[in-house]
C-alpha cells in the first residue's frame, strides 16, 4: 500500500511519461516519366477512378548559397506559388533526403509564406538551421519551374493516393526542359500500394476495385494483368529540384560537395553508378546486415541496383554516351547475381516472370555494349597496330562499325522507350517494395556457407578451363564475375568468405577471360564488315595474337582461382 501523504501536504501527481521524439514529417511518392502520346488516356484513366480538381498554375522558385549546400546535403528549398482561379497560395518548403530512387522518401516541412517571401523562422522545426548556419544569410535564387498541375484523390485498395499530373518546364540559367510526368504521392497506406496503382494505370496490374470503372471511361482501355502494359509509365528518380541543379549547372560545371568530396561532376542526366552494400569490412552496413531475413535482404539487394538501372537507362534513350549501357549492364548483372545467389533458398519469392525479362533485357544491353567495346577499343587499337594497308580500307571498316553500332542502339533505344520495359521495372519496384514472407532466416546464417559453396564450384570449373571451348571458358568467367559481385554486396555481412587475395584474382582472371572473349567476338564481327582479304588477314592475325596472351593470362589465373 502506498504511504499517505502528511496532513496538510499536496499530493505530487507521478511524473508523465517521456514521449518518444515526433517523427519528422515524411513525403512518399512515386514519380512516374510520361510520352504525350499517352497522355489523354491516362487523363481518361485517371477519371475514371475520381473527378479531378480544377488545374492550378504552380511557380516555383529553388534556392540554395553560391556553394551550393542544399543540393549537396541532398535537401532543397523552395518557394511556391499556386494560382487556382483568382487566388494564390503562398507556401515555402524545405525537403530532404532525395537519393534519387523511384520511389522517394523524404523529410517534407511546409508552411504557408506571407507576402511571398521566405521565413525562415517558419521552419525552425526543419534541420534546415543547423545545415545552412550563418551561410542562411547568403540564400539565392538558383532556378525556377512553372507547370500546371492538376490532382486527383484517389482511394485505391485501402491506401489514400493524390495523383498530380504536370505539365510545363524548368527555367534555369536562359535555359529551358519539358516536365511532363505524373506524381502518385501516398498519403495513407502501403507503399507498395502505390505501384499497383501505376501498373493498373499503365493497363498491366490488378483490375480496379470497381470492375466497371474502367470501361465506363471512354478511350480508357482494359487492364490485362502481367507485363502488356498499354501505357508508358517510366518509374524515375531525377526530382524536379535535381534537374533543375544540373540545368542550372550546365553540362560541365562541377559541384563542391563540403566535407565529403572536393569536386563532383554534375552532367544532366551522367552516368549512375551501382553503389556498394559494404565497402569495407570494417565499414557499418545499413542496406545489409547479418540480422535481415533472406527475403528483405533479397529486396534491399534489388533496390539498390535498381535505382541506376532505370537512371542508366533512360540517360541511354537520351544521350550518346556508352557509360549508360555500361552501367546499365552492372546493374542488371547485379541483379542476376542476387537472384542466383540468394534465389537458392526455398524462402526468397523472386517473381519468375520478371526473372526471365532480367536475362531479355540483359542480351539486349549487352548487344549494344558489344559494339561500343569493338568501336572504342579493339578497332583503333588494331588499325594502330596494323600500320600498313592505307588509310581508306580501315576508314570504311569503321564508318561500317559504327553504322552498326548505331542501329544496335537505335533498336535498344526503341525497347527502352516501349510500355513492356516501364512495366518491367514497376513490377520489379513493386515487389521491392513490398512485404518479404514470414519465417525467412538471417542473412548471416546463409551468406558465408553460399559464397563458400560458390568459390568450390568456381574452383572446380577452373580447373579445367584450360580445355574447355569458347563458351564454356565464357560461363566460367561469369562464374568469377559472380562470385565477385556477390562477395562485394555481402563483405560486410561474411567478411571471411573471400580473402583480399583471392578477390584480386577474381577481378584479373574476369578481366583476362573477359578481353579474350571481347577478341573473339570482334573478329568475327568484323570479318563480316569488309571483303578485303588482306585486311581480313590482318584482323585474325591481330586479334589471335592478342587473345592468346589474354588466354594465356586467364589460364594461369585460372590455376590459382583451382586451388579450393
Amino acid at each position: 500500500m502506498a504511504p499517505r501523504p502528511a496532513p496538510g501536504k499536496r499530493r505530487e501527481p507521478p511524473p508523465a511519461p517521456e514521449r518518444p521524439p515526433a517523427a519528422p514529417p515524411r513525403e512518399i511518392e512515386l514519380k512516374l516519366r510520361l510520352s504525350p502520346a499517352d497522355l489523354a488516356a491516362l487523363r481518361a484513366r485517371l477519371d475514371a477512378l475520381g473527378p479531378a480538381r480544377p488545374a492550378a498554375t504552380v511557380d516555383n522558385v529553388y534556392y540554395d548559397t553560391p556553394d551550393l549546400r542544399l543540393a549537396a546535403a541532398r535537401a532543397a528549398l523552395r518557394l511556391r506559388c499556386i494560382r487556382r482561379g483568382g487566388r494564390r497560395t503562398w507556401l515555402q518548403t524545405f525537403k530532404t533526403e532525395d537519393h534519387g530512387a523511384a520511389l522517394a522518401v523524404r523529410g517534407e516541412w511546409e508552411t504557408p509564406a506571407p507576402g511571398g517571401r521566405l521565413d525562415l523562422r517558419r521552419l525552425a522545426a526543419a534541420p534546415l538551421g543547423a545545415l545552412l548556419g550563418p551561410a542562411a544569410a547568403a540564400l539565392a535564387p538558383l532556378f525556377r519551374t512553372v507547370f500546371e498541375r492538376v490532382t486527383w484523390a484517389i482511394e485505391w485498395r485501402g491506401a489514400r493516393i493524390e495523383a498530380a499530373l504536370d505539365q510545363g518546364c524548368i527555367e534555369a540559367a536562359g535555359r529551358t526542359e519539358a516536365i511532363l510526368e505524373l506524381e502518385l504521392e501516398l498519403h495513407a497506406g502501403a507503399p507498395a500500394v502505390l505501384f499497383d496503382l501505376a501498373l493498373h494505370l499503365a493497363g498491366a496490374g490488378p483490375a480496379a476495385p470497381d470492375p466497371g470503372a474502367m470501361q465506363r471511361s471512354r478511350g480508357a482501355g482494359k487492364s490485362r494483368g502481367g507485363t502488356a502494359a498499354e501505357l508508358c509509365l517510366l518509374p524515375y528518380g531525377a526530382s524536379k529540384a535535381a534537374r533543375g541543379i544540373r540545368l542550372a549547372l550546365g553540362q560541365d560545371a562541377l559541384v563542391p560537395v563540403p566535407g565529403l568530396l572536393k569536386r563532383r561532376a554534375a552532367r544532366p542526366g551522367g552516368p549512375a553508378q551501382v553503389p556498394a552494400a559494404a565497402p569495407a569490412p570494417d565499414a557499418p552496413n545499413t542496406v545489409l546486415h547479418p540480422g535481415l531475413p533472406l527475403g528483405a535482404a533479397a529486396r534491399r539487394w534489388f533496390a539498390l541496383a535498381l535505382d541506376p538501372f532505370l537512371a542508366n537507362a533512360l540517360g541511354a534513350t537520351l544521350v550518346d554516351d556508352p557509360e549508360f549501357v555500361h552501367q546499365a549492364r552492372i546493374a542488371l548483372r547485379l541483379m542476376r547475381v542476387g537472384a542466383e545467389l540468394l534465389g537458392r533458398s526455398a524462402v526468397v519469392d523472386f517473381p519468375p516472370a520478371a526473372l526471365r525479362q532480367l536475362q531479355a533485357w540483359a542480351r539486349r544491353f549487352g548487344a549494344v555494349r558489344e559494339w561500343d567495346v569493338l568501336c572504342a577499343d579493339v578497332l583503333p587499337a588494331l588499325r594502330q597496330a596494323s600500320g600498313k594497308g592505307g588509310a581508306a580500307p580501315w576508314e570504311r571498316v569503321e564508318r561500317a562499325a559504327a553504322q552498326r553500332r548505331a542501329r544496335a542502339r537505335l533498336r535498344l533505344q526503341e525497347r527502352l522507350r516501349r510500355p513492356d520495359f516501364a512495366a518491367f521495372a514497376l513490377h520489379w519496384l513493386r515487389w521491392c517494395a513490398s512485404a518479404a514472407p514470414a519465417g525467412d532466416r538471417p542473412l548471416g546464417d546463409y551468406a558465408g556457407k553460399a559464397l563458400r559453396q560458390q568459390r568450390r564450384r568456381l574452383a572446380k570449373a577452373a580447373r579445367g578451363f584450360a580445355g574447355a571451348s569458347m563458351e564454356r571458358q565464357h560461363k566460367i568467367r561469369l562464374q568469377a564475375k559472380s562470385l565477385r559481385y556477390a562477395f562485394e554486396m555481402l563483405r560486410g555481412v561474411a567478411p571471411d568468405a573471400l580473402s583480399d587475395a583471392e578477390l584480386r584474382n577474381l577481378s584479373r582472371f574476369q578481366d583476362a577471360a573477359g578481353r579474350a572473349r571481347d577478341l573473339a567476338l570482334s573478329r568475327a564481327a568484323l570479318q563480316r564488315l569488309t571483303r578485303s582479304r588482306s585486311l581480313r588477314r590482318q584482323i585474325a592475325a591481330w586479334t589471335r595474337a592478342q587473345r592468346r596472351t589474354g588466354l594465356d593470362k586467364a589460364r594461369r589465373l585460372a590455376v590459382v582461382l583451382g586451388v579450393a
